[in-house]
């Protein structure tokens, strides 16, 4: 009997590349000596759906309040979600019979990774209907959907009425625990980081501490066609938590995300068997942000192996990112670099704490140019900027030209994470208790207009249509970029 299929549902469009939570998952499982498969759902529907099937996997239960800060953001309540999933949906019905149930057939577990909450729907319909067609099958929901809710869950009790059990946090070793217990048949109370229905209320055991990067297996892709995706990308994360992790807007680190790394000799071993065993056109580090002494080693690893691996990461602005090192990233295969500004205002970068000065972050752009290695650029709107300040930023951006491969402008989104750091984004709105879009919460805040933010949106948007070099759309990294204009 097969012992866990994973699925990761639709609907996340901006994923280009195969999740790497449940790979991650899959290697440790299968190394402890259990079999565990994995499919990518949402990857399976943008290759088959229709029109209508997207517009039905993507479209929100309910539309946020247009008073509150993120008006354009779709909302998930609580009640419009178990209402929707408990109807019939002709959509959600293909997809599961097509591709979740044949796979569930003697399988004691089904596992669905959440990383964005728009997946939540689909999967809360596949839970229940695996379980009405296999009785004796658990279902568990994981990721960092699942995370990002931990500390919300004991007020969503329904939830369970879908989904047998939840996993928080990192999922190796409450997974491979989990699996002993329904094989043996025993109870679950000693499952770390699991969520369950005890007497009728949520019961959470103890968190379990993050295994260290070492220990972990590289990840396996088996089971996935690299053809369903835009481009053959696959990921790899070299590290744990942030080298930074205090900026006070970011959403990806969680309270107790230990930052732990792997072993140089590790990442590239573990890298160049990537690339052997399934030949990604690139494979992207996955890393919160990759420190510049791993950045060095691991290109003059790739050098040194001469591995021919073309790749890409996020990275902080660092002064010690000059044109040398940069020429050094290009020579092993680097295909871009994506930075973190947020804004060109230093005081508002100390008040963000984001670590950073906006000198360091032009003269990176200008060493990476200077090299021929291609930057991609992360700038934010957030709560209490000035008008301003924004258009400079955005100003800014446009200037720099072909040396930007990519331009990302976000709007600051409230998780249940940042809720309880102490600068002070705005004031609560109501709903943010039944709301289970926990990367998302609404909230009052007052800053840029939404029209001028719509307007500054568009221009860069614009801006991407007609630069040489960056791409419009889907969020895709140029290869190459020609150096123009002077940041």
């Amino acid at each position: 009997m097969k012992d866990i299929h994973i699925f990761f549902p639709p609907y996340n469009e901006l994923l280009l590349m195969p999740e790497l939570g449940a790979a991650q998952l899959c290697g440790w499982l299968r190394a402890k000596g259990y079999d565990a498969r994995q499919t990518d759902l949402n990857a399976l529907l943008r290759g088959m759906e229709t029109r209508e099937e997207r517009r039905v996997f993507s479209k929100p239960v309910f539309y946020a309040d247009r008073t509150i800060w993120s008006p354009d953001v779709p909302s998930l309540r609580l009640d419009a979600v178990l209402k929707a999933c408990r109807k019939p949906n002709a959509v959600y019905e293909k997809l599961y019979l097509s591709s979740v149930k044949p796979e569930l057939k003697n399988c004691r577990c089904a596992g669905f990774s959440i990383v964005m909450s728009s997946q939540l729907p689909a999967a809360l319909y596949f839970c229940a209907r695996a379980r009405k067609d296999y009785p004796r099958i658990k279902t568990v929901l994981g990721g960092s959907w699942v995370s990002c809710s931990w500390n919300a869950l004991k007020k969503w009790p329904e939830l369970f009425t879908f989904a047998d059990y939840m996993v928080g946090y990192a999922g190796e070793l409450p997974l491979e625990r989990l699996l002993a217990a329904l094989r043996a048949e025993k109870t679950i109370e000693h499952v770390p980081s699991l969520a369950f229905l005890k007497f009728g209320k949520v019961a959470q055991n103890r968190i379990a501490p993050e295994l260290p990067p070492e220990k972990i297996p590289a990840p396996v892709f088996d089971g996935i066609d690299l053809n369903l995706y835009h481009s053959k990308k696959l990921p790899y994360q070299t590290r744990t938590g942030c080298e930074w992790g205090r900026c006070k807007f970011c959403a990806h680190v969680y309270p107790g995300n230990p930052r732990a790394a792997k072993s140089m000799a590790k990442v590239l071993r573990e890298v160049m068997a990537i690339q052997k065993k399934y030949s990604p056109q690139l494979i992207q580090l996955a890393d919160h942000a990759t420190p510049l002494p791993v950045l060095d080693a691991f290109s003059r690893g790739l050098i040194a192996r001469r591995a021919n691996i073309s790749w890409n990461t996020m990275t902080r602005a660092n002064p010690g990112l000059d044109r040398e090192l940069a020429q050094q990233l290009v020579e092993s295969g680097c295909t871009s670099l994506a930075i973190g500004l947020e804004t060109v205002d230093d005081k508002a970068l100390a008040k963000l704490n984001k670590g950073i000065s906006f000198a360091t972050v032009k003269a990176n752009i200008r060493a990476c140019s200077q090299a021929g290695l291609p930057v991609s650029l992360f700038i934010i709107n957030y709560p209490g900027q000035s008008l301003r300040e924004l258009e400079k930023t955005v100003d800014f951006t446009i200037s720099c030209g072909a040396r930007l491969s990519y331009i990302a402008f976000e709007r600051f989104a409230l998780t249940r994470w940042i809720t309880g750091r102490d600068w002070k984004y705005g004031s609560d709105a109501p709903g943010q208790d039944t709301e289970l879009d926990s990367f998302n919460l609404p909230f009052h805040g007052e800053g840029v207009p939404e029209s001028s933010f719509r307007a500054l949106r568009a221009k860069v948007a614009a801006h991407r249509h007609k630069t040489p070099g960056c791409p419009a759309g889907k969020g895709r990294l140029a290869a190459s970029c020609a150096p123009r204009n002077k940041c």
